[in-house]
């Protein structure tokens, strides 16, 4: 199938499913953007797996086009962080700014580095 194609749906999914889980977690934690949160830490820990599944050869040229590029593509999103984390000292919300920030930073690295690690080595 055309890698556009393959990107251009998996995008569909991933765009819904962000939808989805940020509209159920919102900001009902105190005004944290958990929605944003929940979505990029989860999204890098899948991404992380999709990853190593691939330099294990265990999906192909076309899987990696839906699951990675299409589906955490669309579903993870750096622009809302963007948007989230200006908005919160704006509002003088400094400490959650603070969080926010680099526990997004923090945590989405090192979850991309659990499922990279967790697939390639079990892959082994």
């Amino acid at each position: 199938m055309q890698a556009w194609l393959l990107v251009g749906l998996g995008g569909f999914i991933g765009a819904v499913a962000r939808f989805l889980l940020s509209d159920w977690l919102g900001d009902r934690f105190y005004g944290f953007p958990a929605g944003t949160f929940a979505v990029n830490v989860l999204g890098s820990l899948l991404l992380g797996i999709i990853v190593g599944a691939f330099w294990k050869s265990l999906i192909t040229d076309d899987a990696r086009f839906f699951l990675g590029v299409g589906i955490m593509g669309a579903f993870t999103t750096m622009s809302a962080f963007s948007y989230e984390a200006m908005r919160l000292p704006n509002q003088g919300e400094y400490f959650r700014f603070s969080i926010y920030s680099a526990g997004s930073v923090v945590l989405c690295i090192m979850a991309v580095s659990v499922g990279y690690f967790l697939t390639t080595s079990l892959a082994s």
